[in-house]
């Protein structure tokens, strides 16, 4: 863990950064060259296959009791176990309040297919 991201989290309660670790080493091991940035201001660590805002895939954005897996073009990905919340424009975010939830499979097809729909992304 970077000196950056282990300051971003350090404010943040003992299970939110086991969680937010947890969910790195997640995204990291289903695509080995994400690229990671913490945005303070955000308050969110972005994962991308690129330098620019369009190819962030996804992202983690801790909170006070729990993660927020962020996948910011959500609309476009198929969740047949309704894992997604919210009702932004495209965006939506998978809350994660326990290790075992990083767990299951619905959450690693979400991520590997949000890296994937940003690749194919990039090839056009």
């Amino acid at each position: 863990m970077s000196n950056e991201v282990r300051t971003f989290l350090s404010s943040y309660n003992p299970e939110v950064r086991k969680l937010a670790s947890q969910a790195r080493e997640l995204i990291f091991s289903l695509v080995p060259n994400a690229q990671e940035k913490v945005r303070p201001g955000w308050k969110v660590i972005h994962f991308s296959l690129g330098g620019k805002m369009k190819d962030i895939f996804c992202g983690i954005g801790p909170q006070k009791t729990y993660i927020g897996i962020f996948l910011p073009r959500a609309v476009d990905l198929d969740d047949p176990k309704s894992l997604l919340e919210g009702t932004g424009k495209k965006m939506r975010h998978v809350k994660i309040k326990t290790a075992e939830e990083m767990k299951n499979p619905a959450l690693k097809s979400l991520i590997a297919a949000a890296a994937a729909l940003t690749r194919s992304e990039q090839q056009k």
